[in-house]
């Protein structure tokens, strides 16, 4: 008995905080203030179209408006999806969420969840403002994706071409037997995931290890 009643309170407790997110965050913070932005948006004609045919709101194109609006979505879908709505009578349990209707909705309900969590997170980049120090690394990192993402292209074209060549190559090594097999190979390369028996067992192939 004393097992059940802490699973009943750990269930009361998932059920308040889901609530306190779904009223707060959700319905005051998030709807209010984007139903509010968009009704302006349309109503001064405060929006450009996506493509020349969808008006998105102009205050859209700002990455923390637009993560927010995101979080929305994800929080409604998860309201929508909640398992302890589609469990409610559905057993004896108090808050449960584990029910044959819950189950159908599960994953879909785990994946919103993932994506709110993130955007959470990335959202909370505007606290850097209460430190100077953390507001200036940020401005670089920021500065800098563009860099580190033109670094990671080059070497995944490295990458790709060493895999074809070897692909091609006349050898007996598994780990470079084909595209797949040879990206797999250079990646763990890359991050020095090789040990130094994945290099001995390259030696009886000279061309393959000078390739490495």
């Amino acid at each position: 008995h004393q097992g059940d009643n802490k699973d009943t309170v750990v269930r009361v407790l998932i059920f308040v905080c889901r609530a306190l997110l779904y009223l707060f965050s959700l319905t005051v913070q998030l709807l209010y203030v984007h139903g509010k932005k968009c009704f302006n948006a349309f109503k001064t004609g405060n929006f450009d179209k996506v493509m020349g045919i969808v008006p998105v709101p102009s205050y859209l194109f700002s990455w923390q408006d637009a993560a927010g609006f995101v979080l929305m979505l994800c929080l409604t879908s998860m309201l929508i999806l909640e398992p302890i709505m589609w469990c409610m009578g559905k057993t004896d349990k108090l808050f449960d969420t584990n029910c044959d209707d819950a189950s159908d909705v599960a994953f879909t309900y785990s994946v919103f969840s993932m994506i709110a969590v993130f955007l959470y997170y990335a959202l909370l980049i505007d606290l850097t403002v209460m430190s100077t120090k953390v507001s200036a690394y940020v401005l670089v990192g920021i500065r800098m994706i563009s860099e580190v993402g033109l670094t990671l292209t080059a070497l995944a074209a490295v990458v790709l071409t060493f895999s074809a060549g070897l692909s091609a190559l006349d050898h007996k090594q598994d780990d470079f037997s084909g595209i797949p097999a040879g990206l797999f190979s250079f990646f763990k390369l890359v991050v020095g995931m090789l040990s130094g028996d994945d290099y001995d067992s390259y030696r009886d192939d000279p061309a393959v290890l000078i390739g490495v």
